[in-house]
């Protein structure tokens, strides 16, 4: 088991915005990193240092709803902190709602780590007043239909390595341009 799972929703940039993205098809792509607690004292390596400034903002958004704004930051350096040849992709459903079943998942074999500080700048997070639960923890949904009507394309689960761990892929090219993220798969 892993503390938690990161995403990282990324979409399309043939849509003006991400609400025109979120229902259409091939619309996201979303990048799904497990996530368990650093032993190393080499913090530079981990998840959240790769993010840029985010763990710097982070405490700035612990209230529901509330946003800031990131300095831009190299999305493949993201790649250095798993094996980018071993994961598991599929198609898929956003995890939130409105839960639309056009996503392109991409979920790294290998977990991600953070160290016990950025951690507590996670568990820090709240809940909108209008939920029970203040502090955020346990936020899963239930499972949905396996191939509802809906979905663009039937789900199929691919991974990139064989039993002996070797095994020769092709990547998702994750680009940033003009500040919106779109996604290209060679």
């Amino acid at each position: 088991f892993f503390l938690f799972q990161a995403h990282l929703v990324c979409y399309n940039k043939r849509y003006e915005k991400f609400s025109d993205a979120v229902g259409s098809p091939h619309g996201l792509a979303v990048l799904g990193f497990w996530v368990d607690i650093s032993t190393s004292s080499n913090t530079g390596m981990t998840l959240l240092e790769q993010l840029g400034d985010f763990s710097r903002v982070l405490p700035d958004i612990v209230t529901y709803n509330r946003s800031v704004e990131i300095n831009a930051f190299d999305l493949t350096e993201l790649l250095t902190v798993v094996d980018p040849k071993n994961y598991f992709r599929y198609e898929g459903s956003l995890t939130t709602p409105p839960c639309t079943p056009n996503v392109l998942w991409t979920v790294f074999r290998d977990s991600a780590l953070i160290t016990e500080e950025q951690l507590a700048l996670f568990r820090a997070l709240r809940y909108s007043d209008q939920e029970t639960a203040k502090q955020m923890g346990d936020n899963f949904r239930t499972a949905l239909q396996l191939n509802p009507a809906n979905a663009p394309i039937p789900r199929v689960m691919y991974k990139t390595w064989s039993g002996s761990g070797t095994h020769s892929v092709s990547i998702l090219l994750v680009l940033l341009s003009s500040g919106i993220v779109t996604y290209v798969q060679y």
